[in-house]
């Protein structure tokens, strides 16, 4: 189970840790990175597969990237221990 989940560079995201529990709901205005949270976590479980990361229906990386950032930084801590970064 993943515990924390930190994003830094990612869409809205400049740098944040997002800690997750047993049941974790996701509220917010619109557009204020509910759904960024969860396409962050889709791309590390297709990362952790070894599959070829595609945006299919997000355009390209460079919509993706936080303008303040120079780089995109997904980092999943899970309870187990086990940590996955892409």
């Amino acid at each position: 189970m993943i515990k924390n989940i930190e994003l830094t560079g990612f869409k809205s995201f400049v740098g944040d840790d997002i800690d997750l529990g047993n049941l974790t709901l996701l509220t917010g205005l619109n557009s204020s990175g509910k759904s960024s949270v969860i396409q962050a976590i889709l791309l590390l479980e297709k990362a952790s597969k070894g599959n070829a990361i595609f945006l299919e229906g997000h355009g390209n990386i460079m919509e993706c990237k936080n303008p303040y950032n120079q780089s995109i930084n997904i980092k999943a801590q899970f309870s187990e221990g086990g940590v996955l970064e892409i």
